[in-house]
């Protein structure tokens, strides 16, 4: 008893220790605990929190653990667990689109539930009941689940259950077409998140009222009107696409990049210029292939297939052959396998139930043949009474009625021996004929079921020699076309070459500074400007110096429109208005580019923009003005120089680094971009000095964006500041060498995503 509690001791302190663990291990040290502990209690929690740490990563795993935790559960007649692992395995294989098994063990759960009396699991049952019925198409029966979940919600007042049984309820209502019932319970399931403060499943339902617009987009006629529903299901996507960032919820991320490539398929076709097409199929390919990753990764396959068709039409739209038929063939094959993964749960079913019904009948057989034989038996004793009582009274005839009786019970033995065996023949045959009806009935379900699929493949094939005919006659002119489109591109990039300021005139202004431009395309939609003004300063003439690095909306041709806009909206407010606090420089160009681009709130609104920092340098004292519109400003201070950094008289805390490798202080920038948005605020202005030897960074999104590693993975803003730290005291031609070397490697064979920027000075 001592040794037991002194394990049980031991293992509880293995379990606090652990939830301090980074997630990346989380799973190993679970792992350990389970080693060295044999408590089954114990035992049985840690299996259903490894399930836990596999659940969308590796569902198989997830489902083997939870597998062991039940064997567990049962043997220790531990209802509630038991309850909550037949949940769980219900979710994962609903997850990997297992409906039939999900539906089964959801069901198991649910009656357990109902046995301990539990109504908030209760209800949390029935709204995935509904949600599997959901996506196996049974809307009706899921919006009666649903509503039943309500009622229960509403009786033991739980907000989370009324609201997530609302926003699924609208799901189940999309699905039948009644797209102004389910906003209404979209809205009210997103009032609720709101009151309780549930960020997660608030970034849940805007991500469906999202996809309730493009539906709508899909069904609407005039033009005008589906490009505002379009328009309205960009934003609230890419609303919930930035909230999920931070939630890590890699199947939502997947989903949100696919129904955005989806949409993008849906404006290529509303485009009548063959460059606007391009530039949308473009961009759904890419939000598409980074959907496609992810959905690898996690193993979900209905998500797959969803993407494998956007990559389909997308790559037929804009001439890429090989890359259609390729993912035509990954989408039909992904397809046929699901189909068949969920054909064979329900042939399982049967199999099942005809073996337990085949069990009871030869039961019910064996049972009379008992009776039929106690009968016997009871009629044989009575006879052979008879007979010893006649031998009594006549002992000559009951010798010869012995020997007449001997021989009549032989041949009766004879006799039942036959019957019995032709009855069972009979049984033998009938069963057989039975089963060779069934089997026939299946094959000809299994030959229609391939006639179908060979008339599907014929069709299939002669529409792909259609459209191949099709691309081959239109590939000449597309080819001279794009000949005709890149010379003038290239023009364009000398144009915008000539507009961003020179090397000589930067050397002039900073003797130690570098800039790393990386265009993804011929022409960039980043760009950065340096300007050197004259002003009056406390009634002195001061030389002041203007540097700013932006990220125009898009890349490529209409980035380049962007970034020659922003350039020129420069030059005319800084040179010509004489505007020179950073912040009011932003206010400016808001103000010029809503009324150049002709920007309003309407929902068929223009949205175009660029995210910017700008600074505004005094030479002769170091002092500098800032202000970001979504990018920040980062400062380093060597290790040596143990002086606070000042901004606005107030003391800013460092935020990467260490005081023995140097400091790293972020300025934050306003997140709004310099054009229209649906909350504008006045842009913020930093007052700060800097000391000899810091040094500035000035970056758009690019660099952190940038897909690459042996994960696969974003580059991540934690690694640039990592990176920023390491190199800060190097001279500036090496920084920018390593973060050039650095990017590169990091990419390999990954093609580039985004321009990239990145400006360093040293002061």
């Amino acid at each position: 008893m001592h040794k037991r509690n002194i394990k049980l001791i031991f293992t509880i302190s293995m379990l606090w220790i652990s939830s301090f663990v980074y997630s990346n291990n989380s799973i190993d040290s679970l792992k350990n605990i389970l080693i060295n502990t044999d408590i089954d209690s114990v035992r049985m929690r840690i299996y259903v929190e490894i399930g836990q740490e596999y659940f969308g990563l590796d569902n198989n795993l997830a489902t083997d653990f939870y597998e062991k935790a039940l064997v567990i559960a049962r043997a220790e007649k531990n209802e509630i667990y038991e309850a909550k692992i037949y949940y769980k395995i219900g979710d994962t294989h609903q997850l990997a689109g297992n409906y039939h098994k999900s539906l089964e063990y959801f069901l198991k759960s649910l009656e357990l539930y109902e046995e301990i009396g539990d109504d908030y699991n209760i209800a949390i049952c029935y709204i995935d009941i509904g949600n599997t019925n959901r996506k196996m198409k049974s809307f009706e029966n899921a919006i009666k689940y649903y509503h039943d979940a309500i009622k229960i919600g509403k009786k033991i007042d739980a907000k989370f259950i009324i609201a997530y049984a609302h926003n699924n309820l609208a799901n189940a209502q999309t699905g039948l077409g009644l797209l102004d019932e389910a906003l209404g319970n979209y809205q009210k399931a997103l009032k609720i998140y709101e009151e309780i403060n549930n960020y997660e499943k608030q970034t849940g339902v805007i991500a469906n009222i999202g996809i309730l617009y493009s539906d709508q987009a899909k069904l609407e006629d005039d033009i005008a009107l589906k490009q505002a529903k379009l328009n309205d299901a960009i934003e609230y996507l890419e609303r919930s696409k930035k909230m999920s960032a931070t939630l890590g919820d890699k199947s939502l991320e997947a989903d949100l990049l696919f129904y955005l490539a989806d949409i993008n398929l849906l404006i290529a076709d509303s485009y009548s210029r063959e460059i606007d097409k391009r530039a949308s199929y473009e961009l759904a390919i890419e939000q598409a292939e980074e959907s496609l990753m992810i959905a690898r990764e996690i193993n979900i396959i209905p998500y797959q297939i969803n993407v494998y068709k956007v990559l389909y039409k997308a790559s037929i739209e804009i001439g890429r052959e090989e890359d259609a038929l390729y993912y035509f063939e990954k989408y039909d094959k992904l397809k046929d396998s699901l189909h068949s993964q969920q054909k064979n749960f329900a042939v399982k079913d049967i199999e099942i139930k005809y073996q337990v019904e085949r069990k009871e009948a030869e039961n019910k057989i064996l049972l009379e043949q008992e009776a039929k034989d106690k009968e016997i038996i009871k009629n044989r004793n009575i006879l052979t009474i008879f007979i010893a009582t006649g031998l009594l009274l006549v002992l000559v005839v009951a010798l010869v009625l012995y020997r007449l009786n001997n021989n009549k019970k032989k041949a009766n033995a004879i006799l039942i021996n036959k019957n019995t065996e032709i009855n069972q023949q009979k049984e033998e045959i009938a069963a057989q004929a039975e089963s060779l009806q069934s089997a026939n009935a299946v094959l000809i379900n299994k030959n229609a079921e391939i006639n179908q699929q060979k008339e599907e493949i014929t069709a299939q094939s002669e529409n792909l020699q259609l459209a191949n005919k099709s691309v081959l006659e239109q590939s000449a002119e597309i080819e001279r076309k794009n000949n005709k489109l890149i010379n003038s591109i290239n023009y364009a990039e000398r144009i915008q070459a000539a507009m961003l300021p020179s090397k000589d005139k930067i050397d002039k202004l900073f003797s130690n500074y570098f800039i790393l431009f990386k265009p993804r395309d011929i022409v960039s939609g980043d760009f950065y400007w340096v300007k050197r003004l004259k002003t009056i300063l406390n009634e002195k003439k001061q030389d002041l110096i203007i540097v700013a690095a932006a990220d125009g909306t898009g890349h490529g041709v209409p980035g380049g429109f962007l970034s020659t806009l922003g350039i020129s909206l420069l030059n005319e407010v800084v040179v010509k208005k004489e505007v020179r606090q950073a912040n009011q420089v932003l206010e400016h160009l808001r103000e010029e580019i809503k009324i150049l681009l002709k920007q309003d709130n309407s929902p068929s609104g223009q949205k175009d923009g660029m995210d910017m920092a700008i600074c505004v340098v005094n030479p002769d004292t170091n002092e500098i003005d800032f202000a970001g519109a979504n990018n920040p400003l980062y400062v380093i201070r060597p290790a040596e120089n143990t002086k606070d950094l000042l901004a606005n008289n107030e003391i800013i805390d460092h935020e990467f680094g260490s005081p023995k490798d140097g400091r790293g202080f972020i300025l934050k920038p306003d997140f709004q971009p310099v054009g229209i948005y649906f909350v504008e605020k006045p842009f913020t202005n930093y007052k700060f000095k800097l000391q000899k030897g810091d040094s500035i960074y000035m970056f758009s999104d690019g660099y952190v964006d940038q897909f690459g590693g042996v994960k696969r993975k974003k580059f991540r803003s934690k690694k640039l500041k990592e990176l920023l730290i390491d190199i800060h005291s190097k001279n500036i031609v090496e920084q920018k060498e390593i973060l050039d070397t650095t990017i590169e490697n990091w990419r390999g064979d990954y093609r580039q995503i985004d321009d990239i920027l990145i400006m360093g000075i040293k002061f």
